[in-house]
């Protein structure tokens, strides 16, 4: 599990969990966190890293984890947006 607070206190988590899913947190400072699924179980085999941009596009969460088929995966979102995924490299 990573953590980032950013400036504003909002406190951003990202998790494998135990079935080797990927999961994503979010809360604002003193609020309850909310959740949500990045990638399904099976898919995710190293702990995630985490970084939340704070400039343009303000928000976006960057996430990186080792994935199926010996893969280095790249997921990104937006508030309110859909995670997206990319390959970034194969070894």
């Amino acid at each position: 599990m990573v953590r980032k607070v950013d400036p504003a206190g909002e406190t951003d988590v990202v998790a494998q969990d135990a079935d080797n899913s990927l999961s994503y947190y979010h809360a604002a400072s003193g609020q309850a966190f909310v959740s949500s699924v990045v990638a399904n179980s099976g898919t995710t085999f190293a702990p995630p890293v985490i970084a939340v941009r704070q400039e343009n596009p303000k928000g976006e969460a960057d996430l990186v984890t080792y994935g199926v088929g010996d893969t280095l995966l790249y997921y990104h979102a937006t508030p309110g947006s859909a995670w997206f995924v990319s390959t970034i490299a194969t070894f």
